[in-house]
């Protein structure tokens, strides 16, 4: 048997044996150091009281005061300790996210504090939140809301899918998630989740699927998704974000591009929602440098910067983001289009071609002039100036024409009477 020392008291239940000469006092010292052990706590569980919050168990120890606990929960490196004088601990996925992975294994330790004394640590690895051959779970879980639109997310087959898999898409929002009192086998409680109905299909299965939500970045929730299938045959896969966290903005619209006499450029561009709580970046590049440079904008919905190369064209475009005052991490929009600033070389080009252009173009108006007045306005032929001396020719030298002529053999046709 295991004994734990203290002084010369073995801490075991009884004293050891002692003389009948030895005093009661010796006794009494003994027991009470006996009583200065504290057991560790004992069955340590975890099940989850909702989609949203596990809970860890475990056995209260023995003793004649009130304990208190200390309980450490750690997943990979990282370790969270918490405190309380229950014989259970409520955690929820916002306390735990993003150390701990609802997917993968982890571990707690437990000690007891009593009247100044402090028990061993209770031990426990290995725990898991849910159940299933983690072989047939999805992959590559990536789900991202296109801001004020919907939330499109998709997903990779598991290392050992079941044959006719059937995937479905499921998610709850943190305000219509209850705790429950009693712990619920986990494909009970995805029963309550909403399915997302529009999938994208490929190869024959679903490995994706969107739905509308058409939130502000005030109403937007803490969300959890979980990608199943229909006949429950591979490991859930649990996915929780804040929505503010997989935002994608649309793409902001370049207005304004100007240049200042101090060689700076101006850009100015429209975007929704509030410049103030948003980030961007501005890339602008040139035929010498394709790959251009990039400046960093925050609050603003304008710039300006150092031109790098005052005489080229410029492309200039812009992208944006959530800024920290919303979200820790979130997606770039994409770029905006780009927007052409030509350069001085390309200006003083211009204005030497235009005037060249306008004398070409008198030019040629004065050559086709006659021609395109004749086009336009073809002359109307005077009646008297085209008839006069043909007339007056043919009625001197042109003999009368004889409207009757005589037949060469006459013909009589007889007649007959018909009475009606």
């Amino acid at each position: 048997m295991k004994r734990w020392q203290y002084n010369t008291c073995p801490i075991i239940s009884v004293c050891p044996p002692v003389q009948r000469r030895e005093s009661y006092s010796a006794k009494w010292k003994c027991a009470a150091r006996v009583q200065d052990y504290l057991p560790p706590p004992t069955n340590i569980t975890a099940t989850m009281v909702s989609m949203m919050h596990f809970i860890i168990t475990w056995e209260p120890i023995a003793s004649n005061c009130t304990p208190k606990y200390e309980v450490k929960i750690s997943s990979g490196n990282n370790t969270r300790p918490k405190s309380t004088e229950d014989t259970s601990l409520i955690l929820d996925f916002s306390d735990s996210h993003p150390w701990l992975d609802p997917n993968d294994y982890f571990s707690s330790e437990i000690q007891a504090e009593c009247n100044g004394m402090t028990s061993e640590w209770a031990r426990k690895s290995h725990m898991e939140l849910v159940p299933g051959d983690k072989r047939t779970t999805v992959r590559n879980v990536s789900c991202v809301w296109h801001y004020m639109d919907y939330i499109s997310c998709t997903w990779q087959p598991g290392e050992d899918t079941p044959p006719n898999v059937q995937y479905k898409l499921l998610y709850w929002e943190q305000d219509s998630v209850e705790i429950l009192s009693e712990p619920m086998q986990f494909k009970d409680l995805l029963r309550n989740g909403t399915e997302c109905r529009e999938y994208f299909r490929l190869d024959g299965l679903y490995l994706g699927c969107k739905f509308k939500y058409e939130k502000t970045i005030g109403q937007q929730k803490e969300l959890l998704f979980v990608v199943t299938d229909r006949s429950h045959s591979i490991k859930p896969f649990l996915y929780y974000t804040e929505a503010k966290s997989i935002g994608k903005l649309q793409a902001p619209v370049i207005t304004l591009v100007s240049r200042t006499k101090d060689n700076h450029l101006y850009i100015n561009w429209t975007m929704s929602p509030n410049c103030f709580l948003l980030m961007f970046e501005v890339l602008i590049s040139t035929n010498k440098q394709p790959s251009g440079h990039v400046f960093e904008v925050k609050y603003s919905c304008s710039g300006t910067t150092t031109i790098p190369h005052s005489d080229d064209t410029l492309r200039i475009k812009v992208r944006a983001k959530f800024s920290e005052l919303i979200a820790d991490n979130s997606f770039w929009s994409e770029w905006s289009k780009d927007y052409t600033l030509p350069g001085k070389d390309n200006h003083m080009l211009l204005l030497s071609l235009i005037p060249a252009g306008v004398f070409v173009l008198v030019v040629l108006l004065l050559v086709y002039l006659k021609r395109l007045k004749l086009l336009v306005f073809p002359p109307i032929p005077h009646p008297g100036k085209m008839f006069q001396n043909d007339l007056q020719n043919w009625l001197k030298h042109e003999k009368p024409i004889q409207v009757y002529d005589k037949p060469e053999q006459e013909v009589i046709s007889p007649v007959s009477l018909l009475e009606v």
